[in-house]
């Protein structure tokens, strides 16, 4: 069975959006967390449901490519979370619960998506992911070390 046969199975299962929130289950959340946990499971429900349905019937070739982008996108987002998450804590000592939370959702997104796909497929999505966060981190350190080096020779 293709990976896209898999994924559409497990959205039409509801067993996607019921182990994304099973990420969350028994943590105390406010009515604003939750809704934004509700708000994320449902878009990425409906975005994974939408490739499956819609693209892979179709072609399986933009499938796969559409694919490695939601997964890209669950990817970046979960790095966004994960360090508004790990800063907050080193700032105030507390959890920043909302991002700690939606980095435990995406998180989930992704694992339910990886398991679905061949090793190479995973190993090529996590080789792209890394040179694209590590390009930019080098590229934009570099950029304020040049910036932090003209304002010590103007001063």
């Amino acid at each position: 069975m293709i990976a896209a046969t898999r994924l559409h199975d497990l959205v039409a299962s509801g067993d996607f959006s019921r182990r994304i929130f099973a990420t969350v289950e028994g943590v105390t959340l406010s009515d604003a967390v939750r809704v934004r946990v509700s708000t994320f499971a449902a878009r990425r429900v409906a975005g994974l449901a939408e490739l499956t349905a819609t693209i892979s019937p179709v072609c399986r070739v933009d499938f796969y490519r559409a694919l490695a982008a939601f997964w890209l996108e669950l990817r970046f987002e979960w790095q966004r979370h994960n360090l508004v998450s790990n800063y907050h804590t080193i700032r105030t000592g507390e959890c920043h619960m909302a991002a700690f939370v939606l980095a435990a959702a995406s998180s989930c997104v992704l694992a339910c998506i990886e398991e679905h796909l061949e090793e190479v497929d995973r190993a090529l999505m996590d080789e792209f992911a890394a040179e694209l966060i590590g390009g930019t981190h080098d590229a934009l350190t570099a950029r304020f070390q040049q910036a932090q080096a003209r304002a010590s020779h103007v001063a």
